[in-house]
């Protein structure tokens, strides 16, 4: 009986080299596989951050672009600045001014004049208003120095006004 126990030990140790061999090709087996699914991990990365990539890369593209349109805007802003600073004046005087005033049956006529020898006019703008009004209405523009107002309330006061 005296057998018993080495047989049982020997095959005890037979079954634990056994499950070591096991354990060893397990371990080595799910290594393996780890690599692997690493590798797949890595390789779908790649696969999906390349139109991340390429979208970034638009994106930037986009921004120096604009970053390029603004500049290009900024330097014609100050160009247009030089220009519109040096465009027209300010006059002390009106260069234009009504001169007479002609009642008649069948309305009033305007005369106006230049005032300003430097000044060239390219149209002139009659307005009148009834004087209890705020809001002056236009009744001729053109180049002529004068012009008839028909249609006049011999009993309304009206301001008139011209300018070029």
């Amino acid at each position: 009986m005296e057998l018993e126990p080495e047989l049982l030990l020997q095959e005890a140790q037979e079954k634990v080299e056994h499950f070591s061999d096991l354990k060893e090709t397990l371990g080595k087996l799910l290594g393996e596989r780890l690599v692997t699914l690493l590798q797949e991990v890595d390789a779908i990365e790649q696969e999906t951050m390349k139109p991340l990539d390429d979208c970034q890369k638009l994106i930037k593209h986009g921004v120096n672009t604009a970053e390029d349109l603004v500049r290009e805007g900024e330097i014609a802003i100050l160009g247009v600045k030089a220009h519109i600073f040096q465009h027209g004046t300010v006059a002390s005087r009106p260069p234009v001014q009504i001169e007479e005033l002609i009642e008649k049956p069948e309305g009033i006529i305007v005369r106006w004049c230049k005032v300003d020898d430097d000044f060239t006019a390219q149209d002139y703008r009659l307005q009148f208003r009834k004087c209890a009004s705020n809001h002056f209405e236009d009744v001729y523009v053109g180049s002529e120095t004068e012009f008839i107002v028909l249609h006049i309330d011999p009993s309304v006061d009206y301001q008139f006004r011209v300018c070029a």
